[in-house]
């Protein structure tokens, strides 16, 4: 959307090595640039949240730590500190470390539940344990885990736009209403944009599906699979 748009173009204006995930979420790569704007990269981002502010009148959370799965848990944690925060590379089990092992992104419910049976419970336990043990455990994805959790970049930032995997078009009415003609007319609408978005990806569809939500807030859905991809 617009909103998305605008935020994210402010982003690019300070890096060129932005990573955008969703509407709501990006990387940014900031290595380097203490130097170029001569400040602290905690200033940085400081000034990057101002402008979004200033631009869209949005306010965002921003998290700054040396890989992506730290920069994430602080991301989440700045919506409580004033939307700004730091998880420095050499505090991170100061400042983390007491976290549960569930709010880590990556760790599924079930790989939690093993991991809690294995007496692991917080961030610091997970990266105090045996390297062996997690890769037989979750494999070479919990491995990987581990490093990011322990300040290293095992995924860097990739500025290259990737294909999404599904594209969604929803919006809530102004008001409540059960006019069929009108569902019609919107239902129209909202396919017309997400073809457009597919088309300009160059890609096929093989399920559609349309979701609707009720003011009781019951959501009903329906979702067709497609002989052949369109």
């Amino acid at each position: 959307n617009e909103i998305s748009k605008q935020v994210m173009s402010v982003i690019k204006n300070f890096s060129p090595d932005v990573e955008v995930v969703s509407v709501d979420e990006a990387y940014i790569d900031l290595t380097g640039l203490n130097k170029v704007y001569k400040t602290t990269y905690t200033d940085i981002i400081t000034k990057i949240r101002q402008t979004i502010l200033t631009k869209t009148s949005i306010p965002v959370s921003i998290g700054l730590s040396s890989s992506k799965i730290l920069a994430k848990l602080a991301s989440d944690k700045a919506k409580t500190t004033g939307g700004i925060f730091v998880i420095r590379p050499d505090k991170i089990l100061e400042t983390i470390g007491n976290e549960n092992i569930e709010d880590i992104c990556g760790i599924g419910s079930q790989n939690a539940k093993a991991l809690k049976f294995n007496g692991i419970f917080t961030i610091k336990d997970f990266i105090n344990k045996d390297n062996a043990w997690i890769k037989k455990v979750l494999g070479i994805n919990g491995f990987n885990l581990k490093l990011e959790l322990s300040g290293i970049t095992v995924s860097p930032v990739n500025s290259l736009e990737k294909a999404p995997q599904s594209i969604q078009d929803t919006k809530s009415f102004e008001d409540f209403t059960d006019n069929l003609e009108f569902l019609h007319s919107q239902l129209l609408f909202h396919t017309h944009n997400a073809s457009q978005k597919l088309r300009s990806w160059n890609g096929f569809c093989s399920e559609i599906g349309i979701i609707l939500r009720t003011k009781d807030f019951n959501t009903t859905s329906l979702f067709a699979k497609l002989e052949t991809s369109t």
